[in-house]
């Protein structure tokens, strides 16, 4: 790593196992070199502009995401001193080859996706999203899955309102992984925002917060936006203790 002074840090995909606009693919073993690369070996490799000869910061730390068929090599870029007009680029939209989000479609296609009258959102932690998506496809639910750029970083799941009974069976058992983690995250003293956020956002607007919320509130707030939700409060709630403790022990066994 360079002895540079940098003057900001902007998280975003590196790359991915995705086929890029020019058919070029990158596998996912790669992509786990690369972030070997940057978080052990401490390799300074370059962030430039369009493939130009003079690099205006360095990739300083990344991390692979899995997701269904698709990884994600996110990371984070420190822009050196003397370089405020790349920080404008950057945050004007203008990447290079910074990409500002990683994107992949499950048990749905891009236009099945694009013609969907309602979703409902769904922002976590990056490193949840593998088993949150797990729960997802459990339901047969069609989402789209990002890794977004942001303050956080934070992966999004926007879900398809199909099988609403199914899709809220789902938020029941993600509300209970979040908790869970969160609880975790707690024990070890890792209280930041990002690792302990978990939001979802209804097609009205409404937000819902799953680590600040118990299961009960999750429902009365689906009820509110007009959903006809089959379970009532008390017995999600029961649900939601019953998939902790689940998990809890399957942590336990894989310990």
């Amino acid at each position: 790593m360079s002895e540079k002074e940098f003057i900001e840090f902007i998280p975003g995909i590196i790359s991915s196992t995705t086929e890029d606009r020019h058919g070029h693919e990158i596998s996912k073993s790669t992509l786990e070199k690369w972030a070997k690369e940057l978080r052990d070996e401490k390799k300074t490799i370059p962030f430039t502009f369009n493939h130009s000869s003079e690099p205006v910061g360095e990739w300083l730390d990344a991390q692979v995401l899995s997701h269904g068929d698709s990884a994600f090599l996110a990371g984070m870029v420190g822009i050196y001193s003397g370089n405020q007009d790349a920080v404008e680029r950057l945050n004007d939209g203008e990447f290079g080859g910074l990409s500002i989000q990683g994107t992949t479609y499950r048990n749905i296609t891009e236009n099945q996706f694009t013609s969907a009258d309602e979703v409902i959102s769904l922002s976590v932690e990056p490193s949840w999203s593998e088993s949150i998506g797990g729960i997802i496809d459990q339901q047969g639910a069609g989402y789209r899955f990002e890794i977004q750029k942001s303050e956080v970083g934070l992966a999004l799941f926007e879900i398809v309102i199909g099988n609403i009974d199914g899709i809220i069976q789902a938020l029941i058992m993600i509300h209970a992984y979040c908790t869970y983690q969160r609880k975790v995250f707690e024990e070890e003293n890792q209280t930041e925002e990002s690792s302990t956020r978990a939001n979802i956002q209804l097609p009205d607007g409404t937000e819902v917060n799953l680590v600040e919320n118990n299961a009960k509130e999750v429902i009365v707030q689906l009820e509110e936006s007009g959903y006809e939700v089959q379970i009532n409060p008390e017995e999600a709630e029961q649900l939601s203790d019953t998939y902790q403790k689940a998990i809890k022990e399957k942590d336990a066994e894989d310990d």
